[in-house]
């Protein structure tokens, strides 16, 4: 395996660019300069730019650890004699849209129109690709003549560009043929670190068990939650049944690892995230069952029963009803006491 850094200068195309530094794996170690630890640095490079990690060697636990990136970056820059590698540029796209440049959260853009603001996360959503024009008119602006339709495109790209000022080294709308392309340039989605994480082929385990914590962090909300385009509905089923895949392996770890709680943590969440699984529901109570929480598996059945009802007007399957009327065979609620007599 190597370790190759490259500078993006492809305009987007996969597997292109200028190589800064090429080694195998296990010859790139370096120290430094105030720290005599074996450190590896990772360093992928993709269409979406260049993301930057580095983590090194704990010798007692022979595992990797995560370093520093500002450290990374002096280290990594030394080494080649140059800036190439430049911090990136934060941006969420799950729940809402915002962005965060060196750790401080950047204010909200305010678009000028809401046909702006869609035409914007349209093209981020189908970022280093080319859109035709044609198709964002019709997207957009179908009720129009083709003339104010364009009339209008050409109006909103360019106040998109005028928003987009501020962060002009990191967005670039190109105009390409008959539509328009955007890049990004150092520029780090939650959607792109989340995905690359949870369809990777890297196994849960007491190594990898935090960063797996960390990525699922970050879907905080549905893709583009906050905006009711109908163009995003697939690509949200799509995150959303990846977030549930891999917080269903998740689950299965906790378990077998005896991490109660966050087994409990992440049932719950998938409950939350696929109300209509039974499965989910049973294996929250089951976690319920192993603690003593016998209050909430009531609760959580209720709540089973009234989602199933209101949504499919239909009830709990045999499985989980046999379940639930064998744990109340065995834990039956406490009688009420009344009223004592004179």
């Amino acid at each position: 395996m190597k370790v190759i850094i490259t500078q993006d200068d492809s305009n987007g195309a996969e597997g292109k660019g200028t190589t800064l530094f090429e080694a195998e794996i296990g010859d790139f170690l370096t120290h430094y300069p105030d720290q005599p630890d074996k450190v590896l640095l990772l360093l992928i490079s993709s269409e979406n730019g260049m993301a930057v990690r580095g983590f090194k060697l704990n010798d007692m636990k022979q595992s990797l650890e995560e370093v520093d990136q500002d450290t990374l970056l002096k280290s990594v820059r030394a080494k080649l004699g140059n800036s190439s590698i430049e911090k990136k540029l934060g941006m969420t796209m799950f729940r809402q849209v915002s962005i965060t440049k060196n750790g401080d959260l950047g204010r909200p853009f305010r678009w000028r129109t809401s046909k702006v603001q869609q035409l914007f996360l349209y093209l981020l959503q189908k970022r280093f690709q080319l859109v035709g024009k044609r198709e964002l008119v019709e997207l957009l602006w179908p009720e129009y003549e083709e003339k104010k339709a364009y009339s209008q495109l050409y109006t909103a790209i360019y106040h998109i560009r005028k928003m987009l000022k501020p962060y002009e080294h990191h967005f670039e709308i190109r105009s390409v043929s008959e539509g328009y392309m955007l890049v990004l340039h150092h520029v780090t989605l939650d959607v792109d670190e989340f995905e690359q994480m949870a369809s990777s082929s890297i196994p849960v385990s007491e190594e990898t068990i935090r960063e797996y914590e960390r990525v699922m962090r970050m879907y905080n909300g549905d893709y583009l939650e906050q905006y009711d385009y109908v163009w995003a509905e697939r690509e949200r089923a799509r995150l959303r049944s990846l977030w549930i895949t891999t917080a269903s392996v998740m689950l299965t770890w906790y378990k077998e690892n005896r991490r109660t709680e966050a087994a409990l943590r992440m049932a719950s969440q998938l409950t939350e995230a696929d109300p209509l699984n039974e499965m989910w529901y049973l294996e929250l109570m089951k976690l319920y069952k192993s603690t003593g929480q016998y209050p909430y598996i009531r609760s959580a059945y209720r709540k089973l029963e009234q989602t199933l009802s209101e949504e499919l007007e239909t009830e709990p399957g045999k499985e989980i009803r046999d379940w639930f009327e064998q744990f109340l065979k065995e834990h039956p609620p406490a009688k009420k006491k009344g009223p004592r007599k004179g």
